[in-house]
């Protein structure tokens, strides 16, 4: 089991969604998230179930945490989705305790 599922089945109020974002701006062969621009993820999120919370790797944004690749902001990104987003480190833990709301 994915630890998403883990996660869901020890916590029954919890839904966690999980999506892959091709990176259709530098190629489907680009799989690091810190190429990953603001347009291809309205592209491929819009209109899926997001949840009340959309969280994003810290390294898709530049150094301000404001501004993806292709100049999105990241709250025009909420707002064409329709959901607050919070970023997170690459941490195992940081994800842990934001999922969980610790």
């Amino acid at each position: 089991k994915s630890l998403t599922e883990k996660l869901e089945n020890k916590f029954s109020k919890l839904k966690i969604h999980v999506y892959n974002i091709d990176n259709d701006f530098f190629g489907h062969n680009i799989t690091v998230a810190g190429l990953l621009t603001g347009t291809d993820i309205i592209k491929q999120l819009k209109n899926k179930n997001l949840g009340e919370i959309l969280f994003l790797p810290r390294v898709v944004l530049e150094s301000t945490g404001k501004l993806f690749l292709d100049n999105i902001e990241l709250e025009q990104l909420s707002c064409e989705l329709g959901v607050e987003i919070q970023t997170i480190c690459n941490d195992g833990y940081e994800f842990l305790y934001k999922v969980l709301g610790i």
